[in-house]
């Protein structure tokens, strides 16, 4: 089944909404936002935090690179795809500093460091789109 729900777009208020209308709206069961100490700029949790902040930090790349794709690109868009890149790059740094303190689970954070790694080069295919998009 496929539901199809038409909505007037107002011109007066704006036109299009800001967030892209094809990401599906956020349950109430995914993690939310990571936990950071600001002075440290460390993960709080550890590695127990570890799998909910790498499932917030995809989605929201996936977020961006809808808007990227939907060719909705603004200074805003550019500015958060690069604030994303530089959280995902310190929280993949960081997983080297968790292995050596919990060798237990070095397994469990090598497998998230992966997967830090494909976001990291899903963001860089975003910024080529959004760099071929902007100025072609």
């Amino acid at each position: 089944m496929l539901f199809i729900t038409p909505t007037i777009i107002d011109a007066r208020s704006g036109g299009l909404p800001i967030e892209p209308q094809s990401v599906v709206p956020q349950r109430p069961n995914l993690p939310g936002k990571p936990k950071v100490d600001y002075t440290t700029g460390t993960l709080l949790g550890g590695s127990q935090a570890l799998p909910d902040t790498v499932s917030y930090l995809s989605r929201e790349a996936e977020k961006l690179g809808n808007t990227i794709q939907e060719s909705r690109i603004t200074d805003e868009v550019s500015q958060k795809l690069k604030e994303l890149k530089i959280a995902v790059e310190r929280v993949h740094a960081q997983c080297e500093t968790m292995k050596l303190s919990e060798p237990a689970k070095f397994a469990m954070i090598d497998q998230h460091q992966l997967m830090l790694k494909t976001i990291l080069q899903r963001l860089a295919s975003f910024q080529r789109t959004l760099f071929t998009k902007k100025y072609l």
